[in-house]
């Protein structure tokens, strides 16, 4: 999202990922002076924990209803195989 804004301004981006990461994701954006910008939305989710991340996405404004993509990338490395199967299993 942050690469190229052009883009990324015209969608709404839901970024899940660990609490940990995020948190500091977060931070470093706007030590940087990036901020957080109106289109992308951060949305922790406890993988290992059991959080439901389709509850935590839709509680961030997330709408099922639009045409959507969804990328997993830079999360399961980084995860139990149990923790990867229960999240496809919310899927």
């Amino acid at each position: 999202a942050q690469r190229k804004p052009e883009i990324a301004s015209r969608l709404r981006i839901f970024e899940v990922d660990r609490p940990g990461p995020q948190a500091w994701k977060r931070l470093r954006l706007i030590e940087l002076g990036f901020g957080i910008p109106e289109w992308l939305r951060l949305v922790p989710v406890d993988f290992e924990g059991g959080d439901a991340w389709w509850q935590r996405l839709s509680a961030a404004g997330f709408d099922a209803v639009q045409p959507t993509v969804v990328a997993s990338t830079g999360v399961s490395m980084y995860l139990t195989k149990d923790a990867i199967t229960a999240t496809l299993r919310q899927a």
